[in-house]
């Protein structure tokens, strides 16, 4: 009888060779992150954001950074121009603003 080991991918793809497992699954991650995503658990998806399973978590974060990329280039993400510290001054400094105080009539 003979034994022989299967690595599976979390994309459900099977290797005889770890290495190539292993490979496949850095391209899927690298090309289609959200291919890993699709079968994982809440459990899965926990233990990524815990930091014990790193592949996953690598996954997640890609997939988000080509989400807002996209959405980015689409015109959904407009970032906001800082607002210059002049105009920030002279929205709160009532002397900028005409202010001259108290008038004294009562």
């Amino acid at each position: 009888m003979k034994t022989k080991t299967i690595y599976e991918t979390a994309d459900g793809k099977t290797f005889e060779d770890e290495a190539l497992a292993q490979q496949h699954e850095f391209a899927v991650l690298r090309e289609t992150p959200w291919l890993i995503l699709a079968g994982a658990s809440a459990e899965e998806i926990t233990d990524a954001i815990n930091g014990e399973n790193p592949t996953l978590a690598d996954a997640i974060e890609a997939t988000a950074n080509a989400v807002i990329r996209e959405r980015r280039e689409r015109g959904e993400f407009k970032r906001t121009p800082r607002p210059k510290v002049s105009d920030v001054v002279a929205a709160t400094d009532p002397e900028s603003r005409g202010f001259d105080g108290p008038t004294g009539a009562e």
